[in-house]
């Protein structure tokens, strides 16, 4: 899964309730961030919500967050991701041509946030999820929306995640055993 891409600002609107903030639109996200930051069709990095970075001076003010990008609401909107200037990607790299869509994620050292194994979990667990199963990563719609183009007028099946409800079940050799996401229960 890329957390962290390089991709276009698609659009921008005031933010209702600031005047020094407005919604940009990367992909099919909306970032707040600061007015005038951003410009229509302008290349920047994009970090996808559930992902954690590495402690440096550019995500300093995620620390109190333990460096953990999640929705949040800023003036009562929504901001799903962060958006940097591709400019702060001299202080991770000597590379400086990149191409919109590109993975930037180990250049940055931004990597998918997985949610501890829970204290009452302890113990309860027979092991870690099993070699022998493949494990499916569903990518979110919105970092495809050119893709419902794709799907106008077709018949389609539609399923909605939610968050912590992820289960495999299996029969392996006459056995029987149940998966979260990461462990075998």
């Amino acid at each position: 899964m890329n957390v962290a891409t390089i991709e276009r600002v698609v659009s921008k609107k005031q933010h209702d309730n600031a005047d020094s903030l407005e919604i940009v639109q990367i992909l099919g996200w909306d970032v707040v961030c600061k007015k005038d930051e951003f410009q229509v069709g302008e290349l920047v990095v994009f970090i996808n919500i559930d992902s954690i970075v590495e402690p440096n001076t550019h995500f300093q003010f995620l620390a109190s967050k333990n460096y953990r990008i999640k929705p949040i609401k800023i003036r009562g909107k929504i901001s799903q991701g962060l958006c940097f200037s591709l400019k702060i990607l001299k202080d991770f790299t000597n590379k400086t041509n990149f191409d919109e869509g590109e993975d930037i994620s180990e250049i940055i050292k931004a990597s998918h946030y997985e949610k501890p194994v829970p204290r009452k979990m302890t113990g309860k667990h027979k092991g870690t999820f099993p070699s022998f199963l493949i494990k499916t990563d569903e990518h979110n719609l919105r970092n495809y929306p050119h893709s419902l183009q794709e799907i106008a007028k077709k018949d389609i099946y539609m399923t909605k995640k939610m968050d912590g409800c992820s289960a495999t079940y299996y029969i392996k050799n006459g056995n029987f055993g149940v998966c979260s996401r990461t462990l075998e229960l």
